[in-house]
């Protein structure tokens, strides 16, 4: 293991073309050493050597950045979390899309997590929505625990659920279990715990996945703390559950595909409403319609004067504000999932 680290590390170097000295007698040994890479000793000795001005420290971090790359997602580092990090909800955002669609947007999957997202839920569920929008873009989490004990609070029946190396776990909530039609999204930055509650969601509730494959970390960690106080996680076995034998292998692969340039993604991510005036440009640069945003206080207000807005047009808002100034989804891959839960709406009614 230890051979093949410091393969890997020189290798991810590539700094080959530095070398011009190697030890007399040594050419063939250390070929055979290091399947015929240069030995990472050797470069870290010449680059001391050639670039007095590179301090150790950048180095340094060059070569463990380098080794994280070439054997990711095998191996993982704790993100370095800021100073001014405090615990707080783990929701990101929550709405009402479109009259009809219960956008929650998760930061992490965590313990605490499915409370947290029912009693978000709970709130809605008198507003007769079509569904529910979990949006896992960007989220992360390595409690498999908590990931299982929120896919529950959407199973009825108890069921084997997950296993990630400490015995198989079930879940199921009877009738108490949130029953309404699910699109999950997902991304390439949807990682570990995230990746197993969208795969768990889609196995044991029918929920819809639409976006571009997760980041393949959800696998079985051996973590440990460094001197630094960072932790290091060594992947030693793969997850386990009913029809989930590939989580493990290739991550989560969405049923609808939808891809769209990173920067792009991240910005209707961030800014998922313009003004009106900016939706003109959205809807010419990627052909998707802004949609209106609807607050809850109006959804309120509606079925207080019981108003229903499937039968009959929505009344204006009365806030003062125009419909030309009221803010637009723009966010492409949103105006897809409302889609989604429309035509699964309609299909049940028409059963």
């Amino acid at each position: 293991m230890k051979r093949w680290i410091r393969m890997t590390l020189a290798a991810n170097l590539s700094l080959a073309g530095f070398l011009g000295w190697v030890p007399p007698g040594s050419a063939e040994a250390a070929s055979t050493a290091t399947n015929g890479w240069p030995h990472f000793q050797e470069i870290l000795h010449l680059l001391r050597k050639e670039l007095p001005g590179m301090e150790e420290g950048n180095l340094n971090q060059a070569m463990v950045e380098g080794m994280l790359r070439q054997l990711h997602p095998q191996v993982l580092m704790d993100r370095p979390k800021p100073e001014s990090a405090q615990a707080g909800s783990f929701l990101a955002r929550k709405e009402i899309l479109q009259e009809r669609g219960g956008w929650l947007q998760l930061k992490e999957v965590a313990p605490g997590l499915d409370e947290e997202l029912n009693s978000s839920i709970s709130i809605w569920t008198t507003n007769r929505l079509d569904g529910l929008i979990l949006d896992l873009r960007y989220c992360h989490g390595s409690d498999y625990a908590a990931a299982v004990q929120t896919a529950s609070r959407f199973v009825q029946a108890e069921t084997d659920l997950l296993d990630f190396g400490s015995g198989m776990l079930r879940g199921g909530k009877g009738t108490n279990a949130i029953r309404l039609p699910c699109v999950v999204l997902v991304n390439r930055q949807t990682s570990g715990a995230a990746e197993a509650l969208a795969a768990l969601l889609r196995q044991h509730v029918g929920a819809l996945v639409l976006g571009s494959p997760t980041a393949n970390q959800a696998k079985v960690y051996k973590s440990v703390d460094l001197s630094n106080g960072r932790r290091i996680h060594i992947a030693t076995g793969n997850l386990r559950g009913p029809e989930l034998d590939s989580l493990s292998a290739q991550g989560v692969v969405p049923d609808v595909s939808f891809e769209s340039a990173p920067a792009l993604e991240r910005q209707f991510f961030d800014k998922p409403f313009v003004s009106h005036a900016a939706a003109g440009a959205i809807r010419r640069t990627t052909g998707v319609e802004p949609r209106p945003k609807l607050n809850e206080a109006e959804l309120v207000r509606r079925k207080r004067e019981g108003l229903d807005p499937e039968e009959q047009p929505a009344a204006p808002f009365r806030s003062g504000v125009s419909e030309t100034e009221k803010p637009q989804l723009a966010d492409p891959i949103l105006a897809r999932a409302m889609d989604l839960l429309k035509g699964i709406a309609n299909l049940q009614k028409s059963r």
